[in-house]
């Protein structure tokens, strides 16, 4: 569980109290509060939180321009969980990409969903700027000859000439090496256009193979190309990448 630091803002103190108590006791650590729109821009500013629970109707300015005003300044806007007593603003808060939106009273089981998804949202983005500094640091930009892989508490740093196939999954990647399978939530086409087309070639939408770790080739029971890998796995090449392996490996097998 990571520490969210989040801004409560509203404008009456017994709202704040409340929420702040309720965040409190969800592991969410309060950095500021605020009473109306214009202290809610500076305690944005002067903390930088990861997400501010915000009414939308307060003096100074509303919530909904809150968002519009920290972007005229210059300043990332955090996550934004509009909390509010009139469910009327749904419409024009997502349109300013409200992470959520509570309507009040507000219950502690709401309260709580509003935090996981806060903290599924900014670990998401945390992986990815771990990813691209570790990148940058191990190479000094993006990387040719490893792949950085975040895998919970850890970073795997997978050298590519270890790399037998890739496989996709919908919006993740199996990273298969002689010893073991890394799962990434990486595109495989983005992958593609980082490795070394004359070590690697995509042989179907969701497979790309080293080409030096291909054992054999074989004819499925239904007339389909299949790679036989290093490590003993069967990779189908689809019919649209038929002529790339061809070119590759000089023929295809066929039937006698």
């Amino acid at each position: 569980m990571n520490d969210l630091r989040v801004v409560v803002a509203d404008d009456e103190p017994a709202a704040r109290r409340g929420l702040r108590q309720i965040l409190t006791e969800q592991g969410v650590t309060v950095v500021a509060e605020a009473a109306d729109g214009m202290a809610t821009v500076d305690a944005v500013v002067g903390h930088a939180p990861d997400a501010v629970f915000l009414d939308i109707q307060m003096p100074s300015l509303t919530g909904l321009a809150i968002a519009d005003a920290l972007v005229a300044r210059g300043v990332p806007v955090p996550r934004i969980v509009f909390v509010t007593a009139y469910d009327a603003f749904a419409v024009r808060a997502f349109e300013r990409q409200a992470l959520d939106y509570l309507l009040k009273p507000i219950t502690e089981e709401r309260v709580r969903m509003a935090v996981e998804r806060c903290r599924e949202v900014i670990d998401s983005r945390r992986d990815r700027e771990l990813r691209i500094a570790l990148e940058t640091l191990v190479q000094g930009g993006p990387s040719a000859d490893r792949l950085v892989i975040p895998e919970g508490t850890r970073v795997a740093i997978v050298p590519v000439s270890e790399v037998v196939w890739i496989q996709a999954d919908d919006y993740y990647v199996t990273v298969h090496t002689a010893s073991r399978s890394h799962l990434w939530r990486e595109s495989l086409t983005t992958l593609d256009s980082r490795l070394d087309p004359m070590e690697f070639v995509r042989v179907h939408r969701s497979a790309i193979v080293r080409v030096d770790q291909v054992r054999s080739m074989r004819l499925s029971v239904r007339g389909a190309v299949m790679l036989c890998m290093s490590t003993g796995h069967s990779v189908p090449v689809s019919r649209s990448y038929r002529a790339t392996v061809r070119a590759r490996f000089g023929q295809l097998p066929r039937r006698t």
